[in-house]
């Protein structure tokens, strides 16, 4: 009977561990700044993305749409902090233009997480 109860709690407490793992394991990375500024040698692309998860990601990439990729790399962003990208498309994006700036990321588990946002040319 001792064997059975002790199976049972050990059980019960492997379960309970794993569960409280995974509801704390929260992969999430936010685009909070974006500016394409067009500029005589071509269109500047800033970005800052944070990462607003409980486990640290890695930056792998930033596209804008009809520009391909724009960033690759293997940038490590911890919990609360955040990392920017500065890097310049050789042509001239028209001024006004609305792009989309895609982030991707990847966490301990190989998950890539994304974010987007949305954003006009300025000058």
């Amino acid at each position: 009977m001792v064997i059975v109860v002790s199976a049972i709690a050990a059980g019960a407490f492997i379960y309970m561990r794993t569960q409280t793992q995974s509801l704390t394991y929260n992969p999430k990375i936010s685009i909070t700044n974006a500016q394409a500024l067009q500029w005589s040698g071509g269109t500047l692309i800033v970005v800052t993305v944070a990462n607003l998860g409980s486990t640290a990601v890695v930056l792998k990439s930033i596209d804008v749409t009809g520009a391909a990729e724009v960033w690759s790399g293997a940038q490590t962003i911890e919990p609360g902090q955040s990392q920017s990208i500065s890097h310049n498309i050789p042509r001239q994006i028209p001024f006004g233009e609305e792009i989309t700036v895609r982030a991707r990321a990847v966490d301990s588990r190989g998950m890539t997480i994304e974010a987007a946002e949305g954003i006009s040319v300025s000058m």
